[in-house]
């Protein structure tokens, strides 16, 4: 996760590291969740803004494995395990100039934690 911070003496922005996370997750275990309960593994993992590309993906569990892996990966570096957030608090969506690059919305209790840490952002590689 990024953290922006100007510098009292000067002008300058920098970039820090607040944490560092990844997870790996088999697809087949995401895909076989999904056929067994359907709409509450939709409700229960994705923000609501995901559920329009989850219904164009072509390979469903696919795309779940990926949201899991990185909202778990965000959980971690953000060291948010015990802040009672939900993984529909964690949205991945692609960035505003529609690049394949995505980007991390929070929402719910997160946010106003990553407020207060001062985060500005939370970069995201290769989902």
């Amino acid at each position: 996760a990024g953290n922006e911070a100007v510098d009292a003496g000067s002008v300058r922005t920098r970039r820090m590291i607040y944490g560092i996370g990844t997870d790996i997750v088999a697809v087949t275990r995401l895909q076989g969740m999904w056929e067994r309960h359907g709409d509450k593994t939709l409700a229960r993992l994705l923000a609501p803004q995901e559920l329009g590309d989850f219904a164009r993906a072509a390979d469903k569990g696919r795309f779940l494995a990926k949201r899991f892996a990185a909202k778990e990966a965000v959980i971690k570096a953000l060291n948010l395990s015990e802040a009672g957030v939900s993984f529909r608090d964690i949205g991945v969506h692609r960035c505003a100039d529609g690049s394949p690059e995505r980007s991390i919305v929070l929402r719910g209790p997160v946010a106003p934690q990553c407020e207060r840490r001062r985060m500005r952002g939370v970069p995201l590689s290769r989902v």
